[in-house]
Formats: C-alpha cells, structure tokens, sequence
C-alpha cells in the first residue's frame, strides 16, 4: 500500500468515526435485541393469524357444502322425515370448485358426475323412492290426486319416528319403502 491509499483509508475511516460518533454501542445492541424480538412477536401472530383463517375458511366451506346439500333435499321434494337421516350422505358427496381466498374467483358446488346438488338429489328417487314426495303434475297417468290413505299391506313392518334406533336400524328398508314409518 503506497502512501496515497493509505491516506484515502485514513480519511474514510475518519468519516466513519464521524457518522457513528454520538452512538453508544450498548443501546445500539438493546435497541436491535427489542426490534428482533418485535419482528419474532409479529412473525409469531402472523402465523396464527393464518390458521384462525384456514380454520375459518375450513368452517365457511363445510357450511357452503351443508347449505347446497339442505338447499338440494329441498328442492328435490325429499320427505321431511328422511331429510336428517340423508343430510350427512349428501353433504359428504359434494365437492367445493374454485378458491375461495381469492376475492375475484367464484366457489361453486359439485356433486357426482358434476350434477347441481339438487339434481344429484333427485337422482337418487329411482334408488330410495319411499325417501321422496309424490311428483306434483304426474304425466301419463291421468290420474288425479286421492286424498284417501292407503291401507298398509299386511306383511309390511312399521317403526316409530319417535324411535331413532328402529330408524336407524331400518333406514334401508325404509328408503326402499319395505317399512313404513309412522309419524
């Protein structure tokens, strides 16, 4: 190093002493020890603040899926007595499309085969037609509506909707009309 240099790194080393004059190193220390452990608090509350809103998003999104799922038993005319016993079943087949993070994306439910869930509802009369109200207008018949009962046939079981185990125990035979339930 020749005398030049040496004198050019005196003087930058003055003007350093410059700037840091008037620091005290141990409050400098205390002050960067607070600001990490503000940093670390925030970072801390950042990521439960993220899981409160994943866990929100999880709750918003199972009552979307119950919504669709009530709203499709409904609109399918299922009886209100199999309303409860399918709710679990049909809310379990839907799906949620979309992101519902993003405020510009729309999130839409799905049931099987992409059907809206009230169609995917109504899919299931010819498999549990007992579960489902008499269509208003039946074509072909020209038949009327009777407000006379039927008798039940003599080898038909009954169980009491007052009684959930016998329900639950029969709820096949039930939807499949083999046990009638009395209300």
């Amino acid at each position: 190093m020749d005398l030049e240099q040496a004198l050019a790194r005196i003087q930058q080393l003055e003007a350093d002493v410059k700037r840091f004059e008037g620091i005290n190193p141990e409050e400098a220390r205390r002050q960067q020890q607070t600001t990490s452990e503000q940093i670390q608090n925030l970072t801390t509350q950042t990521q439960q603040l993220q899981s409160q809103v994943q866990d929100k998003d999880k709750e918003v999104r199972s009552r979307d899926l119950r919504l669709a799922a009530v709203e499709g038993l409904y609109k399918a005319n299922v009886l209100p007595e199999y309303r409860d016993v399918l709710l679990p079943t049909i809310t379990q087949s839907l799906k949620l499309e979309g992101d519902s993070a993003s405020a510009d994306s729309s999130v839409r439910v799905v049931a099987p085969e992409g059907k809206q869930p009230a169609e995917y509802v109504k899919s299931l009369r010819d498999k549990y037609p007992a579960m489902f109200a008499p269509e208003a207008n039946p074509t072909g018949t020209g038949a009327t509506g009777s407000t006379t009962t039927t008798q039940q046939p003599p080898n038909q079981t009954t169980v009491e909707a007052s009684d959930p185990a016998a329900f639950i125990a029969n709820l096949d035979e039930i939807a499949n009309g083999k046990v009638q339930v009395n209300r």
